[in-house]
């Protein structure tokens, strides 16, 4: 009768006896940071469980909904290959994303050659996630700014470049064209190539639509600008939806573009990981 009065679904667990006095003794997963918090993670199902682990770990409830999804270029590698059979040719080798990082190595493997081609090059990586990803084929970036954006790599660059170097980027479709023109003007020669492409994720819009129209969530965390394009295509624009809910961005990029909707984030982690994110996450509710 209680279960059914108080609206008790399942999962749920049903104690008895006198074991439920050292509840006050025993509890600790209701004193996790964020306990209590419903949290949408609009990363791509690939790249969404370092994220929902650790959102997991303060005692999140996490709901995967992505809505972007990480593909082939759609070149089908053109670019990539070319770029790979000049390696010899750069001076240095730019990443910008871990996806990038995962794109390029698997299709220099698959050409038969190994980081042992790489061995002429600097290499400059956005941020520690991308360096960190680096060091499991064995490579320390020369470069990684202390601020993760791509201003920033450009600025720490500068006086390692004598201005004619040739460089080569492979990173996504569709991407800010700050750090490629910024290198032109430092007069280096540089090569963009499509490593790999995000796209929509609809798959999940039914769900998305139904969790926000009941109040189901508390925060929805975006991790690129991508993930809020994608979400306000999928609510079809329907900014009411959101009313209520607190928005959790990586960055002043992504934050930017949530502002272009109008929204305005509550919460913007200014270091540009999954766990600064989380940590600003925490330090946001903790206000509260």
């Amino acid at each position: 009768e209680d279960v059914v009065n108080m609206g008790i679904k399942p999962p749920a667990v049903f104690v008895v006896g006198n074991v439920v006095k050292l509840r006050e003794d025993m509890r600790w997963f209701d004193n996790r940071p964020l306990f209590g918090k419903r949290i949408i993670v609009t990363r791509s199902r690939s790249q969404a469980s370092r994220l929902v682990t650790v959102l997991d770990q303060k005692g999140a409830e996490t709901l995967e909904i992505p809505t972007i999804a990480i593909r082939d270029p759609s070149d089908d590698f053109k670019g990539m290959d070319e770029a790979l059979d000049r390696l010899e040719m750069y001076d240095w080798l730019i990443f910008t994303s871990q996806n990038g990082v995962d794109s390029f190595f698997r299709r220099l493997y698959q050409s038969g050659r190994d980081t042992r081609a790489l061995g002429h090059m600097k290499i400059g990586a956005i941020g520690p996630a991308t360096a960190r990803q680096l060091t499991r084929h064995g490579l320390h970036a020369d470069c990684v700014p202390a601020k993760y954006k791509a201003e920033n790599l450009l600025a720490e660059m500068k006086p390692l470049l004598k201005g004619y170097e040739k460089v080569l980027i492979p990173r996504a479709k569709v991407a800010r064209s700050v750090l490629p023109e910024g290198l032109r003007d430092l007069g280096c020669r540089v090569d963009v190539v499509e490593a790999y492409r995000t796209e929509a994720d609809t798959a999940h819009k039914e769900e998305l639509l139904d969790v926000l129209e009941h109040h189901g969530a508390d925060i929805i965390t975006f991790t690129s600008s991508s993930t809020v394009y994608n979400l306000m295509n999928q609510i079809d624009g329907r900014t009411d939806l959101l009313k209520g809910v607190t928005l959790a961005c990586i960055g002043p990029i992504t934050a930017a573009t949530c502002r272009k909707y109008n929204l305005e984030p509550s919460i913007i982690s200014d270091i540009y990981t999954i766990d600064g994110l989380v940590n600003a996450i925490e330090k946001g509710v903790e206000k509260k």
